[in-house]
């Protein structure tokens, strides 16, 4: 087996244990809040606990990939969440979990996966080579599409069957697992780059060359607003689902599979396009 075929079974395997165990925590979580206070807007706080790191902690997250040992990051993040979710697994069988609670685990999980997405994605090429490159993506995106109808039915289906504790733990076993699957990815030899600018330099320089790149500017302006109203729905959609029309947690989780169900069949017309043109 080449490396580049051992890389992508376990980079597939780590990533599907990953996403499953942060997507299982934040259905969990959201659906929990939902549940229990009955408050749109402690539901909405949820999520902005877990999207407003990303937006922040993004840029500092691609200028310390590009000065570390992206594979001990990996293995480092994948481990700290495994340690945060055990801990938060302990402590909620002592004490009764409420909304704070849920706030401070969505935003510490958010912060670590931050700096771990953003190093996973970026070390890709590294660890396949340009024939294989194209294959790696291809794949990662099934995995996150089965994770993403996977977990809210899995989760639903168990919602009222296990306490909290036992959501908290399996999401730290299973980024236990991934770590492990990390820590067997090899890395092609690369020459980190030297320099002498500290990471905020980094981060402005970056901006001032994506407002030089007008396409990529456009874009960047475009996914901000479409992510607007995205998230909107994603706040709107479970409100109505649980409490105007009153849907059981499975029925709940089947909707939302639905959603990543929708993006599967999207998409897969345009990458066997892709696979054709590349064929040709």
């Amino acid at each position: 087996m080449t490396t580049s075929t051992s890389n992508l079974y376990v980079l597939l395997l780590g990533k599907f244990m990953s996403l499953f165990a942060s997507s299982l925590f934040t259905f969990v979580a959201g659906l929990t809040v939902l549940t229990t206070s009955g408050s749109g807007l402690q539901f909405a706080l949820v999520l902005l606990a877990g999207t407003l790191p990303r937006v922040l902690l993004s840029p500092f997250a691609g200028a310390y990939a590009d000065k570390l040992n992206r594979k001990r990051v990996i293995i480092t993040m994948e481990s700290l969440n495994g340690l945060l979710f055990f801990l938060a697994g302990a402590a909620s069988l002592i004490w009764t979990f409420g909304v704070p609670a849920f706030l401070i685990i969505t935003c510490l999980l958010s912060i670590v996966s931050t700096f771990l997405s953003v190093t996973l994605t970026s070390s890709i090429p590294l660890l396949f080579d340009e024939d294989g490159l194209q294959r790696a993506n291809s794949l990662i995106q099934s995995i996150i599409s089965v994770s993403s109808i996977g977990t809210p039915l899995l989760a639903g289906a168990l919602f009222k069957l296990l306490p909290i504790s036992a959501f908290l733990f399996s999401s730290s076993l299973l980024f236990l697992i991934a770590a492990l699957f990390a820590s067997r990815l090899t890395f092609q030899a690369y020459e980190h780059v030297s320099t002498d600018q500290s990471t905020w330099d980094d981060v402005r320089s970056g901006f001032r060359y994506l407002k030089r790149q007008r396409v990529l500017w456009t874009l960047t302006i475009l996914a901000a607003f479409l992510n607007f109203f995205f998230v909107a729905s994603e706040v709107l959609f479970p409100i109505a689902a649980l409490q105007q029309i009153g849907v059981s947690p499975l029925q709940f989780g089947f909707l939302e599979s639905m959603f990543a169900v929708g993006f599967l069949v999207a998409y897969l017309p345009t990458r066997c396009r892709s696979l054709r043109s590349s064929i040709v």
